[in-house]
């Protein structure tokens, strides 16, 4: 957990966007100081999964996503800046936070593309150059 809390902004987790996992909506955050992507299950997801658990006494998973399908989400979310990103990995022991580095051309600062998109990409609307 500590590693996702360095994501925080001001003590707080805020999420910068939305991607696409294999039909279903992942919260993403760009780090304020490392080269790195956080990706989390929505949180409707992650609540509507600990429900199910809770009521089939742990019995019933909640949907994983299979980082596969993460580093493909991410793959399409940075190609239209030319960033690229190296493949997932789990972070914690939740099954939902995933993160991932990422590279950009000389001249692309994907922190500020990011937050100029910010509202857009909260939609789920993808990067523009």
């Amino acid at each position: 957990m500590q590693r996702a809390a360095s994501y925080a902004s001001d003590g707080q987790m805020t999420f910068d966007g939305k991607i696409q996992v294999d039909g279903r909506w992942m919260d993403m955050s760009i780090h304020p100081r490392d080269d790195t992507l956080f990706v989390q299950r929505g949180i409707g997801d992650s609540a509507s999964a600990g429900a199910l658990q809770g009521l089939t006494f742990g019995i019933a998973r909640g949907w994983k996503p299979d980082p596969r399908k993460i580093d493909e989400a991410l793959r399409s979310f940075l190609q239209p800046v030319g960033c690229t990103a190296s493949p997932s990995y789990e972070v914690g022991s939740t099954d939902s936070n995933y993160e991932a580095r990422y590279s950009c051309p000389s001249g692309v600062d994907l922190r500020a593309i990011m937050a100029a998109q910010r509202a857009a990409l909260q939609r789920g609307e993808p990067l523009r150059p």
